[in-house]
């Protein structure tokens, strides 16, 4: 199986790490002010991290 390699990945990848790090920079934020982790935040960047890890594995799959 052969995929293309699409740009959107790309800048989704890029917006969902960008709206993360926004978020953790929000002063009014709970978290933010108590010092704490943005538990949304880092949700985020565990999809960029996920689309990351799909995108290769399509685009460089194993050889078996």
């Amino acid at each position: 199986m052969s995929v293309n390699y699409d740009s959107s990945y790309d800048d989704l990848i890029f917006r969902l790490r960008k709206r993360a790090e926004i978020r953790r920079q929000i002063p009014t934020r709970k978290s933010v002010q108590n010092g704490e982790p943005d538990r949304i935040a880092g949700l985020l960047e565990e999809a960029a991290v996920a689309l990351e890890e799909l995108r290769s594995r399509l685009l460089f799959p194993p050889v078996l």
